[in-house]
């Protein structure tokens, strides 16, 4: 009895050290993946703000910064949409379709209008279309929370304005030289894709 008593009791310390060592193991292998599947969009954010902070990037040439998103967001499959607002209300988006390609909507505050290029899985325009548009980012969580200098910021969850699905944006500031605020680059990811 004595010797099944010490093996019976070595072996319960036995498992609770080893269920307690497997736990933390996963513990820390989610937090490691989840950071590695969220980092990019931290550091999209801030190093597209400092491309255009050291005018390597134009935000005044759409189609400079239209092929710049592209390009970004072909990249990262976890990110469902880039963007860039100015305090002038200019805006450009590129967000994946349903035509397993991407789209891109660019909007001029004075006209009030969109414009939107719809492209499919090669890169080809699908389509290309003008409507009314009344979203000022200016007034977005994402856009307002990037107003602090030199600083990442991640929204709460919410339900983004295109596509009506929850998720959380990274954005950051971009600032002149004279520490004055120009605009930032927020970048989406869908919680489903979390």
């Amino acid at each position: 009895l004595f010797v099944f008593y010490s093996l019976k009791t070595f072996y319960s310390n036995y498992q609770e050290e080893l269920l307690d060592t497997t736990i933390k193991q996963i513990n820390q292998n989610i937090i490691e993946k989840t950071t590695q599947y969220l980092m990019p969009a931290t550091v999209l954010a801030e190093s597209s703000s400092k491309l255009i902070q050291s005018n390597v990037l134009n935000p005044k040439n759409t189609n400079q910064m239209e092929s710049y998103l592209i390009t970004q967001l072909t990249i990262f499959p976890q990110l469902s949409k880039m963007y860039h607002a100015d305090e002038s209300g200019h805006f450009i988006m590129v967000y994946r379709n349903n035509e397993k390609g991407l789209s891109t909507k660019i909007i001029d505050p004075n006209s009030k209008k969109a414009a939107i290029k719809q492209y499919n899985g090669l890169g080809h325009l699908i389509k290309h279309e003008k409507e009314k548009n009344m979203y000022d980012a200016r007034k977005r969580s994402w856009y307002t929370g990037a107003k602090s200098p030199e600083l990442n910021y991640w929204t709460d969850l919410y339900i983004f304005y295109t596509g009506k699905i929850p998720g959380i944006t990274a954005s950051f500031p971009i600032f002149n030289q004279q520490q004055t605020f120009l605009g930032a680059f927020g970048v989406d990811v869908e919680l489903s894709k979390i």
